[in-house]
């Protein structure tokens, strides 16, 4: 098990194990998520002097690779079912420090993959009300959920936009 408390990234092998922390690093540590093989965790990283980034390490805590080459507010990252590549939802490197004093919804503009090993982004689409995205089995689809729909699905390119469960109802109110 992966997870974060107060901006630390820690370990748990369940059901019994010790929580171990990993040293990730300067600043703040979120969102972690688990390459297919287990072998590496993926997590968006914040810090005053450098940004946002994507960084990924292993679960014995080895030395933290940073991903990303540009600085940028980043969340939701999640592996493909290869491991090759990272989707994530990207914003701009003003949005983390909006998102804490404004209550801005993310401030995130455009879902994006880079590879897994690093390198430049790729843009897949605009996020226009997309969140939380993940995969089935399916190799070339990238499944979100988007308000006001539901449960949609596109191809990497951006291309293809299939809506799979249309959600009708109330609002929560907080963004559910």
């Amino acid at each position: 098990l992966a997870f974060t408390i107060m901006g630390d990234l820690y370990v748990l092998e369940a059901p019994d194990g010790e929580p171990r922390r990993l040293d990730h690093g300067e600043g703040v540590a979120a969102m972690p998520s688990w390459s297919p093989d287990s072998e590496r965790i993926a997590f968006v990283t914040w810090a005053d002097q450098e940004g946002g980034h994507i960084r990924t390490i292993g679960p014995d805590g080895a030395q933290p690779t940073r991903i990303t080459t540009t600085a940028a507010f980043y969340t939701e990252p999640v592996w493909s079912p290869d491991g090759q590549r990272i989707v994530t939802v990207r914003g701009p490197q003003r949005a983390y420090e909006e998102a804490l004093t404004q209550r801005v919804p993310r401030g995130s503009v455009d879902l994006v993959w880079l590879p897994a090993a690093g390198g430049e982004a790729t843009r897949i689409a605009p996020v226009e009300g997309l969140s939380r995205p993940h995969f089935t089995t399916d190799p070339d689809r990238i499944y979100a959920h988007r308000s006001g729909t539901g449960l949609i699905s596109l191809r990497w390119d951006g291309t293809d936009l299939r809506e799979h469960v249309q959600v009708r109802g109330g609002s929560t109110g907080n963004g559910e």
